[in-house]
């Protein structure tokens, strides 16, 4: 299940060169993928801590009552089905939530999203947060990957990724990961819509960049 969410990609140059949808592996001359460099927090620029998850929890209280919020909890509730709860909320790429009030609204429906759901655990990644920001995330009951997965993880059980700034190559590694009968239908997304990519891309080339989100165009 793919729940399109338009949003503004960011550049995250630690582990990806940006396309023009944001994420893409980095090839060297004769194809070989290298590995991504250490993760290494960047520089805050953003308020105190305390006021930045004051900040976030008073927007999380707005997007509750947003009807945007009521209709993706409609849609997340008719996509778990007979699969009960999620068991996993991972987020990838929620970009500078110090400093940027998209990337603040964002992680405030991610934190009302997690409320809705109540999952274990919710955890998030983004190679550009600082430790700041990384402190003001667990604060708010938020766990830390450790490394760059690249958005390669399978799951066991229904997860729900939520991906605001990932491009193309990201969620095609999130779907190359779980492509099974058996996993697939365990994972929901929230991020970009699919469909725009066959809309802005010849379908040779999102089969030869994205093979796996083609094939999942293919049978809508």
């Amino acid at each position: 299940v793919i729940v399109p969410v338009e949003m503004a990609g960011s550049s995250r140059k630690e582990c990806c060169a940006e396309d023009e949808d944001g994420f893409q592996l980095v090839r060297r001359r004769g194809g070989r993928v290298p590995h991504p460099p250490p993760w290494k927090p960047q520089e805050y620029s953003g308020p105190e801590t305390s006021v930045l998850r004051a900040r976030l929890n008073s927007a999380r209280k707005v997007m509750e009552g947003s009807d945007f919020y009521l209709e993706l909890v409609d849609v997340l509730r008719k996509a778990l089905g007979s699969q009960g709860v999620f068991r996993e909320v991972v987020c990838y790429g929620i970009g500078h939530i110090g400093s940027s009030h998209q990337a603040q609204h964002q992680f405030a429906l991610l934190l009302a999203v997690r409320e809705h759901c109540k999952p274990l655990c919710t955890w998030v990644f983004d190679p550009a947060l600082c430790e700041e920001e990384l402190v003001v995330i667990q604060e708010l009951g938020c766990s830390i990957i450790a490394k760059n997965e690249l958005c390669k993880r399978s799951v066991s059980h229904p997860t729900l990724f939520f991906m605001p700034h990932c491009g193309k190559a990201m969620y095609n590694n999130l779907l190359w990961a779980n492509w099974s009968a058996e996993r697939l239908p365990r994972v929901a997304i929230i991020g970009n819509s699919f469909t725009s990519y066959s809309e802005r891309l010849p379908a040779t080339r999102l089969a030869q960049e994205a093979s796996f989100i083609s094939h999942v165009l293919r049978t809508l």
